[in-house]
């Protein structure tokens, strides 16, 4: 295989703004990636005009692409065997694909002009290595396996590498002296997890109590009912007990993949425990 360290860890810190991306190339163990360089990596070529084919001998559950120059599109909601590739002038970047049977291809991309190859076809021969399965190797990797991406644990390991990245901020808020922020929505294996900031501008204390966060329909009339949707959370991590005049805290909620239909909103309310504050974020755009 071509790539090292020296490729992979440049695309991380370049491309930190792809938060499943890196966090992919995290979960990777170093000694798999010792096994992956036994195979080299195909290059693909694309560019703006054209539109790039690739297909897969399974259907494609997450793939990212390294550089923002390069795009990989393939149906999320009802996962196809292709996907459809393009690109624009730039540096050579990369893209990670990961299939339903936990299949993982890797690949170069470079940008050219003029294209001899519109289709793409791969098999499982293709893949650089199977995430579920139990590797055995003759440099001490017998009975190594990695963990399965939609166990607890994993998404716990996620939710921490979100809290420490810079994601931007989709929408604020602020009342009694409590301001909120909203950051850009993070999935990862059918999960939506939401990065939160709050903040203490007050005179008092404020001790977070019950959160809820739902869909519901938007106020269009006195007459109208409003449908509401509500999404349990699965999982928090770092939610504060009490927040001091002054303070502020990011935190991470984790609830089933969602999106926001036409006419609808996403709706996040903390109550204070004990107290009669409660501050409400709205959003009512896609995400």
């Amino acid at each position: 295989m071509k790539f090292s360290y020296s490729f992979f860890y440049p695309s991380f810190h370049v491309s930190c703004r792809y938060s499943r991306f890196c966090f992919l190339l995290l979960m990777i163990p170093a000694s798999y990636i010792g096994i992956a360089q036994k195979k080299s990596l195909d290059t693909l070529y694309a560019n703006e005009q054209m539109q790039v084919a690739l297909f897969f001998p399974k259907p494609i559950q997450q793939a990212i692409t390294g550089a923002s120059q390069m795009s990989f599109t393939y149906n999320k909601d009802y996962p196809q065997q292709f996907g459809v590739l393009k690109a624009t002038p730039g540096k050579s970047s990369n893209l990670l694909v990961i299939d339903q049977d936990q299949n993982v291809y890797s690949f170069l991309l470079q940008y050219q002009s003029t294209l001899s190859t519109l289709n793409y076809f791969f098999t499982l021969d293709d893949a650089i290595f199977k995430l579920k399965d139990t590797l055995t190797a003759t440099n001490s990797l017998s009975n190594l396996q990695i963990a399965s991406y939609d166990s607890l644990k994993a998404f716990k390991k996620f939710a921490r590498y979100l809290l420490d990245r810079d994601l931007k901020v989709m929408k604020r808020t602020h009342k009694d002296g409590m301001r909120m922020k909203l950051y850009t929505v993070q999935y990862f294996n059918e999960k939506a997890f939401i990065k939160i900031n709050l903040s203490n501008r007050s005179e008092v204390s404020f001790r977070p109590g019950e959160i809820t966060i739902s869909l519901q329909t938007k106020k269009q009339g006195k007459r109208k009912s409003m449908q509401r949707q509500l999404l349990p959370i699965d999982y928090k991590l770092q939610v504060p007990e009490i927040i001091y005049k002054g303070d502020e805290f990011n935190f991470i909620l984790m609830v089933p993949k969602f999106t926001i239909p036409k006419n609808w909103q996403l709706t996040i309310e903390i109550k204070e425990n004990g107290g009669r504050r409660n501050i409400q974020l709205v959003k009512k755009k896609a995400l």
